[in-house]
């Protein structure tokens, strides 16, 4: 692994061959495997997404706050002792496509099950770095000093298609 200066000022961290992305000369954090990974449910109107699963090695201090991945962000919620995940909601299978299919009917006949309700407008997001596929960027705080690092060498894996 090695790390180098950004124009930016964020630190890149490097893909090790083996073990993924990581950092170097910076303890407080090491990411030692970052995965993303695309799902649909198996029910209609389920929803999809994309999880991105981290295997960080924190040392005390230390507070994940964001991710940054394909232009968007999400909290980091703590999995296992080491492993982290970032959700982010994808567009097939959802609500709006449930609304579609029903043709804007409201209850059909007896025994019809109430349509779905339509979900809120979201905005769209504006994230702050320019990120090519396969980077990332976690902020965090090291004693409330916040910091940010960026990861290249995110590994894309199958899709899991839940039935």
């Amino acid at each position: 692994r090695m790390e180098t200066p950004a124009a930016d000022g964020v630190r890149i961290a490097m893909a090790a061959p083996v073990r993924g992305p990581g950092l170097e000369g910076d303890d407080s954090l090491e990411v030692k495997e970052a995965y993303a990974q695309d799902w649909v449910a198996g029910v209609c109107g389920g929803g999809s997404g994309t999880n991105v699963h981290l295997r960080i090695q924190l040392c005390e201090g230390v507070k994940l706050m964001r991710f940054f991945y394909a232009g968007r962000s999400a909290p980091l919620t703590r999995r296992k002792d080491c492993v982290f995940v970032a959700r982010f909601a994808g567009k097939a299978n959802g609500p709006e496509e449930l609304m579609e299919r029903w043709g804007g009917r409201v209850g059909g006949g007896p025994g019809d099950p109430e349509p779905p309700r339509p979900p809120p407008v979201q905005e769209e997001e504006v994230i702050p770095y320019d990120l090519a596929d396969g980077e990332a960027v976690i902020t965090y705080t090291l004693d409330e000093e916040p910091r940010e690092v960026k990861i290249r060498g995110v590994e894309t894996r199958p899709m899991i298609p839940y039935m």
